[in-house]
């Protein structure tokens, strides 16, 4: 599978994105990750995303409004931090933030990533 998500910590979901990704399958990513962050307990999270190994992702309009929108249903989420995002990703990031009033950061490493999830959970708490 393309996309493959799990707690790396409490508070702190890993989504791992591999290419080839279809826009079908970050939708369907999306949607699961929000249902599962919906049914726990923990109050906040940070939802960090591994795009090393993902060289493009297609982004179509009807996509691209799909996340806005599912970004601000997702009120208990205190952050996202992207390590390694395509060029296409960083510029979504960009615009993103501003629009859905949330936190956003890209990384270069890994440890960087974890790192910077850690303290944006810390700083909701």
């Amino acid at each position: 599978m393309p996309i493959q998500g799990h707690f790396i910590e409490p508070g702190i979901y890993l989504s791992r994105w591999v290419s080839p990704i279809t826009s079908e399958e970050v939708t369907a990513a999306t949607q699961q990750t929000y249902s599962i962050l919906a049914t726990l307990a923990d109050p906040t999270h940070v939802v960090l995303v591994d795009m090393r190994e993902c060289s493009e992702i297609p982004i179509t309009m009807l996509s691209y409004i799909d996340t806005v929108r599912d970004l601000k249903q997702n009120w208990r989420c205190q952050g996202y931090v992207a390590i390694q995002p395509p060029a296409l990703v960083q510029v979504m990031i960009d615009v993103l933030a501003p629009m859905v009033g949330q936190y956003f950061q890209s990384v270069a490493e890994f440890d960087n990533g974890l790192e910077t999830a850690r303290q944006r959970l810390r700083s909701s708490i």
